[in-house]
């Protein structure tokens, strides 16, 4: 068969696009429909009801609005939600050609060079082919933020203003001591116990605005330049104690300072969990370095005592303390004191309106409902004996933040975290 003369080619190619725009128009022409139907069945929603509360000033005005039952029905708007934010997003700029062959024709022989050639940009550009940015409107509630940290197993959110631009940062520490304050006003605060009221703890703090909640920090978020190395990344988030980072294509004093201006573009995250996987990733040469074959115990980790809980505290309670005591986590134990399981912060990530009465069950009820969590699970444990690349490797594989030492008798004397390998990372020469 001969070969179509590349007149004809051309004609076909033109007659293809022609089709495929007259589908695509009729696309746009179906969505913009059912957006005026949706316009118009808004307007002639009944008249808002005015509320006050307490604990706000002025009228609250509370839409009076039947929202979707169903799962479908709240990942569609998820999804809507993230192609809104996208819209102002870019791809990560990748490293040149030159660059990487230089890279390429040195391949480093320490962990060390391997940390202090590898930048932010590169990581962020991983992270992006990988899953793009996971942002939330500052007008949104902190239940849609808090559905978005759960429906994407993520801890923390960029904020971002009408505009689409970055204004901001919140994780789920801020979420979790957000809700320990909206309990202590059910209850006696001096006593740090609540009186749980499933009802206004669903006005007082589901309702809340995420931009509520960012006025409401007492600290701000952090930004780093994208040509940091992710050495030097990691050791500012060990001296400002912070989990993460956001990376921006631009100079920064400082190389990593506090955000003290809107971004109107944001290359991605960096965290703690980044660097632990990083090592992961370049095992051979980790465990190359004396450092990283040393044990707990020489390196003078697993020392601390943890926060221990017992399974019978109520949950609202338990999360009140966690929050007050700066903890992301804490030890579960029976009545016995073995440990049993681990709460986390991030255990909140499915809280809604529906369940949040769970917070008034003891907390071996509300570990129990979590279909997260495997019925065989049980908490990671290391010993003071075991080096401190195996650690790493743990918590890589284990996708936790925080590992117990337990004594004879299964009872939690110690604890390392993901700050603390970090730390010893700091020091590798």
């Amino acid at each position: 068969m001969t070969a179509l003369p590349y007149s004809l080619e051309i004609e076909q190619i033109e007659r293809e696009l022609a089709a495929n725009k007259e589908s695509m128009k009729r696309l746009l022409e179906k969505v913009e429909s059912l957006r005026s139907q949706e316009q118009q069945k808004m307007e002639n929603i009944a008249p808002v009801a005015q509320t006050t509360s307490p604990h706000t000033t002025g009228i609250q005005i509370l839409p009076q609005i039947k929202k979707p039952i169903g799962r479908a029905a709240g990942k569609s708007q998820d999804l809507i939600d993230e192609q809104e934010f996208e819209r102002k997003g870019r791809r990560p700029r990748a490293l040149t050609l030159d660059t990487r062959a230089k890279l390429l024709q040195n391949p480093p022989k320490r962990l060390k060079e391997v940390l202090e050639k590898f930048c932010l940009q590169e990581l962020a550009l991983a992270h992006w082919l990988e899953k793009r940015p996971i942002l939330v409107g500052d007008f949104q509630t902190l239940e849609r933020a808090l559905s978005r940290i759960n429906a994407h197993e993520i801890r923390s959110l960029p904020v971002v203003d009408k505009n689409k631009i970055v204004i901001g940062l919140i994780d789920i520490m801020d979420i979790t001591r957000s809700i320990a304050d909206s309990l202590k006003t059910m209850g006696d605060v001096h006593a740090q116990t609540s009186s749980f009221q499933p009802g206004k703890f669903r006005n007082d703090f589901m309702s809340k605005t995420v931009g509520s909640l960012l006025d409401e920090k007492k600290t701000k978020a952090f930004v780093a330049a994208n040509h940091v190395s992710i050495l030097l990344a990691t050791q500012y988030l060990v001296a400002t104690n912070q989990e993460r980072f956001m990376i921006v294509d631009r100079e920064v004093e400082g190389n990593v300072s506090e955000q003290k201006q809107p971004e109107e573009y944001l290359d991605g995250l960096i965290t703690q969990s980044d660097v632990i996987k990083f090592l992961a990733q370049n095992t051979v040469l980790m465990r190359q370095e004396p450092l990283f074959q040393k044990t707990l115990r020489e390196l003078m980790l697993g020392q601390r005592k943890p926060l221990i809980l017992s399974q019978s505290a109520i949950s609202s309670d338990a999360f009140i303390e966690m929050a007050d005591k700066g903890f992301d986590s804490a030890a579960v134990v029976d009545n016995s004191g073995k440990l049993i399981a681990n709460i986390s912060a991030a255990d909140l990530k499915g809280l809604t309106r529906r369940n949040c009465v769970i917070l008034s069950d003891p907390l071996e009820n509300f570990l129990n409902r979590d279909w997260r969590r495997g019925w065989w699970a049980k908490p990671i444990c290391v010993d003071l004996n075991d080096p401190l690349f195996f650690v790493v490797l743990q918590f890589v594989s284990s996708k936790v933040h925080r590992m117990y030492i337990v004594d004879e008798e299964q009872k939690p004397i110690g604890d390392v975290n993901l700050l603390d390998t970090l730390y010893i990372l700091t020091q590798i020469d």
